[in-house]
């Protein structure tokens, strides 16, 4: 019989500990009898949405612990109220990994082709120093976060995702609490995420986190400048940038990571780029329309030997580091290479900080480095070349290393009348070396 009783107490303090509640009958939140036992969530529930109420309506400030979809395939909806109530999802977590299904606040567990949508605003706490996880773990599953929906995170928060996560709401985080130093929002796994909302994170908070695939589209006029974006672990991430100044602090890979950087916008703000630990790779993607890119300048952060940074739609005048040519060192330009860029030509910073095709230059014997001159420059049809004798050929290249013209039977002279208004890379080849310089065409 004391078997009996000790059983019976084990059960009821499970019961206490993990207690789940079901809104499964109707779809208002304000009516008691929807709810599975009548009686309202608390604290430390966990409510799940039935398939029967899978359209509902948050007409009332509620408190739990976690709100979870059911495990059937279905679409799920939580709708605003006409007066707005708040939804506070509180943990009670201080594990580190957000692996752990203890820090679950959301959980879209629909089999197959399920989707979550909340125009609801949330509000996700932790009294302890952890994470809690927004989890869409299904790879066919949607979770999205409508237009009108706000999320307060006053804690280090995780889109832990397989599927795909639409944001077109807000996220903001609060002050740090218990001693949390910095609220990050991490998105992680190898899901889509597409946000298209605002965001406003905390002094020294990180945005983006060992993500993998996000679009940003965001209104730019809430990001602000002490944003990280980090991509850690040998982990392989992309980002799509579609609205002017979306991001605007500082990148950081190490580890051996890849980070695939798409540009379609203009960053007029960001902050440093850093590589400076283990070998990671940066692809950079830059699209036509795009005519700024700036960083701060980056010379302290290092770069190591086998680092690579490749420019797709590279052109010069665009990529800038700092405001002038120490925004990068030696060893940083020498890992970057530009589609476009002709073999034997390198990059550098011009004196504004921009990445431009080299104007170095190499010769020997009599002829003088000074004493080449192109004029007239600007030029409207003849280049006039003085001060350099036996020259076997001439070569002029475009602004992003396309070799345009090459001239063997050089008459001190060169028709650049037929070559469109911008600036072009003159090189020239004689016995005594090569000389480059550049020059604008009116």
């Amino acid at each position: 019989m004391k078997k009996n009783y000790l059983f019976i107490l084990l059960c009821s303090v499970s019961i206490c500990l993990y207690s789940q509640k079901t809104l499964d009958i109707g779809p208002s939140w304000n009516e008691v009898t929807n709810w599975s036992d009548d009686t309202y969530p608390v604290s430390t529930d966990v409510i799940q949405i039935s398939s029967i109420a899978a359209a509902s309506t948050l007409d009332r400030d509620t408190d739990a612990e976690r709100l979870q979809t059911g495990t059937t395939t279905n679409d799920y909806s939580i709708a605003e109220d006409v007066a707005p109530k708040l939804l506070t999802l509180h943990k009670s977590f201080s594990g580190t990994s957000y692996w752990d299904e203890a820090a679950t606040v959301i959980y879209n567990q629909g089999a197959g082709t399920s989707m979550l949508t909340l125009n609801n605003d949330f509000y996700l706490d932790n009294d302890q120093v952890g994470y809690v996880t927004i989890k869409n773990f299904i790879v066919a599953n949607t979770l999205s976060v409508g237009a009108t929906c706000s999320i307060v995170f006053n804690t280090p928060t995780v889109i832990n995702n397989r599927g795909t996560v639409n944001i077109y709401g807000t996220l903001s985080s609060t002050e740090a609490v218990l001693g949390v130093p910095d609220h990050r929002f991490i998105f992680s796994q190898a899901g889509v995420v597409n946000f298209l909302g605002t965001a406003t994170v905390s002094a020294n908070g990180v945005y983006l986190y060992n993500f993998s695939n996000v679009v940003m589209s965001t209104d730019a006029s809430h990001v602000v400048t002490e944003d990280e974006i980090a991509v850690n672990g040998g982990a392989t991430a992309n980002l799509t940038i579609n609205t002017e100044d979306c991001i605007q602090g500082k990148i950081r890979l190490n580890n051996g990571s890849t980070f695939n950087f798409n540009i379609n916008a203009n960053l007029n703000s960001l902050g440093t780029l850093n590589m400076s630990s283990s070998v990671s790779t940066i692809n950079m993607t830059i699209d036509d329309s795009v005519t700024a890119i700036h960083f701060a300048n980056s010379s302290s952060q290092g770069t190591n030997v086998a680092d690579d940074f490749s420019i797709v739609g590279f052109k010069e005048n665009v990529l800038r580091f700092g405001t002038d040519a120490t925004g990068l060192t030696t060893a940083q330009l020498e890992r970057i290479t530009a589609d476009g860029v002709a073999s034997g030509m390198s990059l550098e910073l011009d004196t504004d900080g921009y990445l431009v095709v080299a104007a170095a230059a190499s010769i020997d014997g009599n002829d003088s480095i000074d004493s080449f001159v192109l004029s007239p420059n600007p030029v409207k049809d003849q280049l006039n070349i003085h001060g350099m004798e036996s020259i076997e050929k001439i070569e002029i290249y475009n602004s992003v290393g396309g070799l345009l013209k090459s001239v063997e039977n050089f008459d001190q002279s060169i028709d650049v009348s037929d070559l469109s208004s911008g600036v072009y890379t003159l090189k020239v080849y004689s016995t005594s070396g090569e000389i480059k310089r550049k020059f604008i065409k009116n």
